[in-house]
């Protein structure tokens, strides 16, 4: 693709110092945030190797799998945090935010080889300020998605400067990319993508850039295999998958392209399935179907773009499925892969225009850009700290059940029992057969009797490490339930028997027994766990119970 554009000179460089203070306009809050408890704990705060920073961490980031993933650009990322402000935020914020400043540079760099300064500026922003970017900027430990993405625009940017007959790879665009993929194993879609701009925007032959791209192919692969072979190690592949394979994948590339197109209720945590996913499905077979169709007839900015913006979703397309189903940040690489055929699209339009509709179109696009951006840090705002974080999550999405299982978490810690066994109880209400909830919840009635001196401290902790094993035997369960006292902590020991109760059912017989056995030494609250496990409740023998249980309790 030949265009003609003005060479870069001084007038470029403001252009990209005002796009970086746009973005720190926007982005800025995110300094004011706190560590949260959302994976900065783990990687950070609560991170022995960081905090013995030196060759002790430097040596764990290149040798060791931790946080079940092999990333040690993004660990080694945290190095300047580490020297310069270890326990403070801001400092972690504002590198974040400067990080992301320089790969939007980037991107108007890549963009300025096909465009004029305004287009180029203006794609830039509208991708740079979309709300999904919210989430890797303000998010410490997404900080992941910024590097990998720095280096991805960057080996990107080294092979699209060369000439289109240069058919050995750049040494500098192969250490790039191998950056990317060491900062995010998402990004071994690069020499996809990369292909993909140097076949249909820069008009080289399929030898020419496939040749480019293949060390980047072949670290990919192996890439690819490592990050199977750890997450097969660590259980991370959840091979049940809530709808066929080929619906599955279709509905989570239909959900990412709604998300783009219209970016609401957004959060950290969605439920496990995609809206609609039938319907979804269809409509990405029918694109696809369409494309195929019509494709010889596609100018090469708009192959580039749906190959491209499919390549770069494909690793987060649940191809192979992952616990965390869809998060925002997935999307970021997908988002950027558009900015060059938005800005040559923004190009041909302002010249087919002319000057005057363009003026108006500039207009427009620019109130666009200031709602975009107040949408933005408002977005920025729910990662100020974990509650507000999680408080927003189950607003957004109030039937991701491990959005509430963060809500109670983050609750119980601050000691907001009622807040925390409320978030519990209703995350129970969505998924009554996953043991996480009950759990929680058990936890959380242990730490409350621990706070208020009914049991000793320690002894939460120690009830929870035997939870597991003891949904395992029936024997297990006794010995939990003999060791946990009614009268220090009645909410754990109901709780612990009603778990015993769905997982080993009695006979109705035996539960009337116990119910009323119960009654009889003045526990209602232990009959009512019995009677609630009761098959037939209305039978008169039960309902009388569960009447007498009920008047009983106080």
């Amino acid at each position: 693709m030949d265009v003609d554009v003005p060479p870069r000179d001084r007038t470029d460089r403001l252009v990209v110092l005002a796009l970086c203070a746009i973005i720190v306009a926007v982005f800025g809050r995110a300094i004011a945030g706190d560590f949260l408890d959302w994976d900065d704990d783990r990687f950070l705060v609560k991170n022995p190797l960081f905090h013995a920073g030196g060759w002790t961490y430097v040596r764990a980031a290149w040798t060791q799998v931790q946080f079940e993933a092999y990333q040690p650009l993004h660990l080694l990322s945290y190095l300047p945090d580490r020297a310069l402000w270890p326990d403070d935020p801001a400092g972690f914020h504002a590198l974040n935010v400067a990080i992301y400043a320089v790969d939007v540079a980037l991107a108007y760099a890549l963009c300025r080889g096909y465009v004029g300064r305004g287009a180029a500026a203006l794609a830039c922003l509208v991708v740079a300020l979309h709300p999904l970017c919210a989430e890797p900027v303000a998010w410490i430990t997404s900080r992941k998605d910024l590097v990998a993405l720095g280096a991805f625009l960057g080996a990107l940017l080294v092979e699209d400067r060369r000439p289109i007959t240069e058919a050995r790879p750049h040494p500098l665009a192969v250490a790039l990319a191998l950056a990317a993929m060491l900062a995010k194993s998402a990004t071994v879609c690069l020499p996809l993508v990369l292909i993909a701009g140097l076949r249909w925007l820069r008009g080289a032959s399929w030898r020419v850039a496939i040749g480019r791209a293949l060390p980047a192919l072949a670290a990919a692969a192996v890439i690819a295999a490592l990050v199977a072979t750890v997450w097969n190690a660590h259980d991370m592949i959840p091979w049940a998958r809530p709808d066929a394979a080929p619906i599955d994948v279709a509905a989570t590339i239909a959900t990412y392209g709604a998300r783009t197109l219209v970016p609401t209720h957004l959060s950290p945590i969605y439920p496990a399935e995609a809206p609609h996913p039938v319907i979804g499905a269809i409509v990405v077979g029918l694109v696809l179907l369409a494309a195929a169709l019509t494709w010889r007839r596609w100018p090469g900015v708009a192959r580039f773009a749906l190959w491209a913006w499919l390549a770069a979703l494909a690793p987060t397309a649940n191809l192979v499925p992952v616990w965390f189903r869809f998060a925002d940040r997935y999307a970021l690489l997908a988002l950027y892969t558009l900015v060059v055929p938005l800005a040559i699209g923004l190009g041909a339009l302002a010249h087919r225009l002319g000057r005057a509709p363009a003026r108006i179109g500039l207009a427009v696009l620019a109130l666009a850009l200031a709602g975009e951006g107040i949408a933005t840090a408002t977005q920025v705002g729910v990662w100020h700290d974990s509650t507000t974080l999680w408080t927003h999550a189950v607003l957004a999405q109030p039937d991701a059940r491990n959005a509430l299982y963060k809500l109670g978490e983050t609750r119980r810690d601050r000691g907001d029992w009622p807040g925390a066994i409320a978030a519990y109880q209703r995350a129970i209400r969505l998924d009554p057969d996953s043991p996480l909830g009950y759990a929680g919840l058990f936890y959380t009635y242990a730490r409350r009797a621990e706070a208020q001196g009914a049991i000793a401290a320690g002894t939460a902790d120690r009830w929870l490490a035997a939870l597991g094993p003891a949904l395992a035997t029936p024997r297990a369960m006794a010995a939990l339930l003999a060791e946990i006292p009614h009268a220090a902590c009645a909410p754990c020991a109901n709780l612990v028997l009603g778990l015993g109760l769905r997982q080993w059912p009695q006979p109705d017989a035996a539960l009337l027994a116990a119910a009323t056995d119960a009654l009889d030494h003045g526990q209602p609250d232990v009959a009512l766990v019995y009677l609630t496990s009761v098959r037939d409740p209305d039978a008169p023998a039960a309902a009388a119970l569960i009447a007498r249980a009920r008047a009983a309790s106080p």
